[in-house]
């Protein structure tokens, strides 16, 4: 990052670190949800219900809610802000 010009360098990297590595894990635990829930849906019925367009509107804001709310509660608990 500090490569790309997002990140000025700073002595301490830590709390860059542990951030990304937040998100990476909450990625990574995100991917393995759906592919167990896709396996899941498989299994039972043969193919995935088809959602609504409401339904899928719906689905999409609850996902980026919980993205918004994981990256509000990250960055205030940090002790300094990132440039």
């Amino acid at each position: 990052m500090v490569q790309m010009g997002v990140l000025a360098p700073t002595g301490d990297m830590t709390v860059v670190r542990r951030t990304a590595q937040f998100f990476l894990n909450s990625f990574e635990e995100r991917l393995v949800a759906q592919r167990k829930e896709r396996e899941m849906a498989t299994t039972k019925l043969g193919f995935k219900k088809q959602l609504s367009k409401e339904e899928r509107l719906e689905k999409k804001k609850q996902r980026l809610a919980v993205i918004g709310d994981q990256s509000t509660i990250r960055f205030d608990s940090l002790p300094c802000p990132i440039l």
